[in-house]
Order: C-alpha cells, then structure tokens, then sequence
C-alpha cells in the first residue's frame, strides 16, 4: 500500500520502480478463463509457456523481457486473474521511474497493452460485403 511504501521513499529519494503488477480480476459470469484467454489474447511476439507457474497458470513472457502476463484462478476471491507484470525495459521509456509517475500507466497500458473490444458481427458482415 501506498502508505506502507511512501515513508521508505522518502527516506530514499534516489529510489527507482523496477517492477510494476497490474492486475486484473474477471467475475465468472464474464465467461473470461483459460480457454478465452488463450483463443482471444494476443500478447506480441511471446508464446504460452507451459512450463512456468504451473499447470492451472497461463504465462507469457519471460522475466527478462518488458511484460509478463499470467492468467489463473484466484480461487480466494473465486475470479479469474490476469496479471500483467511491467518490467524496466517497459517502464523507463515511459519515464515512469518513482510513485508519482504510476499514473501514467493507465497510458501506457490502454490500449497498446490492453484492450477490450466487441465485435458487432451484423455490422462487420454487412461492410465485408460491400
């Protein structure tokens, strides 16, 4: 909580964000789970790792690479998570380097890393056919 880390801070005015969680929770009536994630999600160049976080866990990406996502149920709070995990090599081009600078992640994030979309199929057939 901010409240817990700011007097820290403080005391450390040289201090640097290495590593930023943003997370994601999904009711599931919203019918997002593993099986959506992997048919609708497209994460750039990276690719499942099976082999990583288990096996109830989607993850993509790498901890060396800008952004790592994973996917699972929270069963403590019966949602399914998804978690986007921003690295340095994603957060210092945006000059987001102490707590002040967070808020620019909502920038960041929507909609070049995250974005939710509907898909009117009547009106998408209807201009294909023109």
């Amino acid at each position: 909580m901010p409240s817990e880390i700011l007097p820290f801070a403080n005391c450390c005015p040289d201090y640097r964000i290495l590593l930023a969680e943003f997370a994601l929770d999904f009711d599931h009536a919203t019918r997002v789970d593993s099986d959506f994630i992997k048919r609708v999600a497209l994460f750039g160049k990276s690719r499942p790792k099976p082999d990583r976080g288990g096996k109830e866990q989607l993850r993509y990406g790498t901890r060396s690479s800008a952004k790592l996502v994973r996917s699972y149920e929270k069963a403590e709070i019966d949602r399914y998570r998804v978690e986007l995990e921003l690295h340095g090599g994603l957060l210092r081009p945006q000059g987001i380097r102490q707590f002040p600078d967070l808020p620019k992640l909502c920038r960041i994030l929507f909609p070049s890393h995250l974005q939710f979309v509907s898909i009117r199929w009547s009106a998408l057939g209807k201009y294909l056919s023109r």
